[in-house]
């Protein structure tokens, strides 16, 4: 048995449909991804939203966005990022999930938005932390557990993501080292695809739905290489037995 998630990050709709960000026109390439999913992944179980979800645009790209979003038929799940107005999105939306259980698996939604620096970086925080190990110490020892947050907690060779990226993220690795049944994160922030491993657990982002990053660089530079610089998603198959397989899609 397994369940399939598409993972979107890093939209960054702004106030009006036709806005661009960055010289895209974000919000087209966002409706064209939609459709891309409805083509290829008619059977998802659900949809993640990684955070970035808005470019400091407020209520009006949220509310167009959850039309888009009702129009696939399944359920969506949001994290926030550091763009994002947290009180429009609970306005609209209402108070995001927490947790998702699934045939073998947990997913734990995480707000890395604490302790913001103005440039883009953010922590989980004390609180939050404490919210996890807790959800952690009571899980059954059956299920391999997920996480979901919208900064990267390991490094990327980039200068400036590195500097914007989890603050505390040695607490969060000292925190996950004490439970094995964490196996899996997903993140979004960096606008780039990325799979990485620390030690047992996979550490997965996703393409940006709007524009990619270089990768190894000192300031943030438009990735336009053919293959790479395309709007993008992730897909993933979580099986009741802890596996997973997953790969990313572009337009």
């Amino acid at each position: 048995m397994a369940v399939k998630l598409l993972q979107l990050s890093d939209l960054h709709l702004r106030a009006y449909a036709d806005d661009l960000y960055r010289s895209a026109a974000i919000e087209e390439q966002l409706l064209a991804i939609l459709a891309h999913i409805r083509r290829k992944h008619p059977d998802a179980d659900a949809l993640v939203l990684s955070g970035d979800i808005s470019q400091d645009a407020g209520e009006s790209a949220y509310t167009r966005l959850a039309g888009y979003l009702q129009q696939l038929d399944i359920p969506w799940y949001w994290i926030p990022g550091n763009h994002d107005d947290q009180p429009a999105l609970q306005r609209l939306w209402g108070a995001p999930v927490r947790t998702l259980d699934i045939p073998g698996w947990r997913l734990l939604f995480l707000n890395s938005t604490h302790q913001p620096d103005g440039r883009g970086r953010g922590s989980l925080g004390e609180q939050e932390r404490g919210w996890l190990e807790q959800q952690l110490q009571a899980m059954d020892s059956n299920r391999s557990v997920g996480l979901v947050l919208h900064h990267n907690p390991l490094p990327t060779g980039s200068s400036w993501q590195d500097a914007i990226g989890l603050g505390d993220a040695e607490l969060f690795w000292s925190l996950l080292n004490r439970f094995p049944a964490v196996n899996l994160v997903l993140h979004g922030h960096l606008h780039q695809d990325w799979d990485q491993q620390h030690g047992r657990v996979r550490v997965l982002c996703c393409p940006s739905t709007a524009v990619q990053f270089r990768k190894a660089t000192v300031c943030p530079e438009t990735e336009r290489e053919a293959g790479i610089s395309e709007p993008g998603y992730r897909w993933l198959s979580l099986h009741s037995n802890g596996e997973l397989c997953t790969g990313i899609e572009r337009l």
